[in-house]
């Protein structure tokens, strides 16, 4: 763990995340490999920015959704033409030699070929929901890198033990709440 969340912080941030990404249509595993690679970027991104972790997770969130506004809090700028940009090389590269070979060749067409050739390539190519959702994690994490390391490096701080012993006291309350929860189920009736 190492990022001074509670276990249950840190299962709800995960679980948004993984959700965001399923919903963006990547599968189960690539989602929940990205969402733990977002939650550190989101720590690093909180220590860097002196904000919560949960608002840096916000911010991933929201590039996600669409808008890379919350980011720009971190230094970090992602604009929709970079992903466009981005997706449409990423699409490309999805396609196998032959069929790069054509998309090449597409201009030589008459315009009604064009079309019908160029719309059959466009089938082959990969998702794009899920293009944009892969893209929009790597751009995040490539400009993340002013500060990826940042809660490793401020971890001996006051703060940052603040933050540990209050993801402690948070998980033993949990704990003592789940022991004693069907005590008072018990008594209350």
């Amino acid at each position: 763990r190492g990022l001074n969340l509670s276990r249950s912080a840190y299962s709800d941030y995960f679980a948004q995340l993984s959700a965001m990404y399923q919903s963006n249509g990547i599968g189960v595993k690539k989602a929940n490999q990205f969402a733990a690679e977002a939650l550190k970027t989101a720590a690093d991104a909180a220590a860097f920015g002196n904000t919560t972790v949960g608002e840096a997770v916000e911010a991933q969130l929201g590039l996600l959704k669409g808008s890379g506004e919350l980011w720009e809090r971190y230094s970090v700028s992602i604009k929709a033409s970079d992903v466009s940009d981005r997706v449409k090389i990423e699409q490309l590269k999805s396609l196998n030699k032959e069929q790069q070979e054509q998309w090449k060749n597409l201009y030589k067409l008459a315009p009604a070929e064009r079309a019908a050739a160029k719309a059959k390539l466009q089938s082959q190519m990969a998702d794009k929901k899920s293009l944009e959702a892969v893209v929009k994690h790597m751009l995040a994490q490539e400009k993340a890198a002013i500060f990826l390391g940042q809660a490793a490096r401020e971890a001996d701080s006051l703060e940052s033990r603040q933050q540990k012993l209050r993801a402690t006291v948070d998980d033993l309350g949990a704990s003592l709440g789940a022991a004693l929860l069907p005590a008072a189920i018990a008594v209350t009736g």
